[in-house]
Formats: structure tokens, C-alpha cells, sequence
């Protein structure tokens, strides 16, 4: 967990105001964050349901505020201005594959139980 005084917080949020504010983050979703950094790297910055942040560039790594975890802070704090709400969690790509290998196996199953030939289903009386 991120910890740090008042003024080095107001530091980072003024930081990323100057280095272009809400327009280097994407919203990943699921509380995630990419954030562009002042050398184009880039950090992943986590929100976690209490509303800690967590950053993967150095200064993150050792729980220390860092502007890209202060960008992130402005964008989800302009949203909740307007009344947006987070976007809704990715499905990843493995998750997808599994879910989407998981309905075939269905499909194939129930191929498997039908009580006439698959191919009569393909085929019309004359």
C-alpha cells in the first residue's frame, strides 16, 4: 500500500497535471490502469476495492507516490464527477478461450445426446 504525506501526494497529482494529466492513462478495467510515462514506458497502476493504489514503475515498487498512480486518481475522480462509472472488467484472453472451449465442449455433448443421427438434422425427406 502507497503511503505518503499530504504534500508529496498534492506533488504527484501537480506532476501529472504538467505532464498531461488524464490524457497518458487507459482504463483497463477491473480497477487497472495504463499509464504513459515521461520516457514513453509504460506502468500499471491497480486500484484495489478500498481505494489503495498501486503502481509498477519504481517508485510503486516501493510503495512511494508516484504521479502515473495520481493520473489514474484524476481520471477516475473526473469520472465520478460525471457520473461515470468505471468500465467493467475484461475478460482476458485466457479467460475467454477457456469459457469459449468450455461452450463447445457443451455443444458437442449435447451433439452427442440427441437421439437421431446429426446427419438426419442436414437432410430432407423427399
Amino acid at each position: 500500500m502507497t503511503v505518503g504525506t499530504k504534500s508529496q501526494y498534492q506533488q504527484c497529482i501537480d506532476r501529472a497535471q504538467r505532464m498531461g494529466g488524464t490524457t497518458r492513462v487507459t482504463e483497463l478495467g477491473d480497477g487497472s490502469y495504463r499509464v504513459v510515462g515521461s520516457r514513453a514506458d509504460l506502468y500499471t497502476v491497480r486500484v484495489d476495492a478500498e481505494g489503495n493504489y498501486a503502481c509498477t514503475c519504481p517508485a510503486g515498487r516501493h510503495d512511494t507516490p508516484c504521479w502515473h498512480s495520481a493520473a489514474a486518481w484524476l481520471l477516475r475522480a473526473a469520472q465520478s464527477a460525471a457520473g461515470i462509472a468505471p468500465a467493467e472488467p475484461r475478460e482476458s484472453d485466457a479467460t475467454l478461450r477457456a469459457r469459449l472451449l468450455d461452450e463447445s465442449r457443451e455443444r458437442a455433448r449435447h451433439i452427442d445426446e440427441l437421439d437421431v443421427p446429426l446427419a438426419d438434422y442436414f437432410t430432407t425427406a423427399a
